[in-house]
């Protein structure tokens, strides 16, 4: 992806709000959580799939739950 100069400048928002927010145990203490945001102390648990992971599933693309796990020593 190519971002140029500038064009950020003035970012539409409609859309982009965040739906959660990860490791909120060691956000900066100054930075205040989202509003409205999902908050999980770790990872996030795939109890609910996002709708990007439903766009990815419906394009047939593998999401990370349909790669292979690594086995455990």
């Amino acid at each position: 992806m190519e971002v140029t100069i500038g064009s950020l400048d003035e970012v539409p928002t409609e859309g982009l709000e965040p739906s959660y927010e990860l490791w909120v145990n060691r956000r900066e203490h100054w930075l205040q959580p989202l509003p409205a945001a999902r908050q999980f102390e770790h990872d996030r648990v795939d109890d609910e799939p996002t709708n990007r992971t439903a766009e990815l599933i419906s394009d047939g693309v593998e999401t990370p739950s349909s790669l292979p796990q690594r086995k455990s020593a």
